[in-house]
């Protein structure tokens, strides 16, 4: 779906195992994964990390989406493990636009981009 609807090289943001697909079946950039390929890969894990689990407030998450030029998030299986049991909607949901969701997979849009 990414691959048809985004146009290349745009950013999507995901964990790293995530991020080491995507350039596999699309061609868009990942701010995070595909190996060797990613500078600062252990910082930017832990920030996808602190991304996903909700410990960045919104003015971080506009920092990175505008620092990062990230236009998507991916939520997959892997995001979804990094949520607190005690978080009924992580809030980086808010401020995003849901563009796609199938089969446990849902694509967010930054809405500013």
């Amino acid at each position: 779906w990414l691959n048809q609807h985004a146009e290349p090289d745009e950013v999507v943001l995901s964990t790293f195992d995530t991020g080491n697909r995507i350039p596999a079946y699309t061609d868009l950039r990942v701010f995070v994964g595909h190996g060797p390929e990613t500078l600062y890969a252990l910082d930017k894990t832990a920030q996808a990390e602190r991304f996903f689990t909700g410990d960045m407030d919104a003015e971080e998450r506009a920092a990175l989406y505008a620092d990062q030029r990230i236009d998507y998030v991916f939520y997959g299986a892997g995001e979804r493990a990094l949520i607190r049991d005690d978080v009924d909607s992580p809030p980086w949901f808010d401020g995003l636009t849901l563009i796609y969701d199938e089969a446990g997979y849902q694509i967010y849009s930054i809405n500013d981009r």
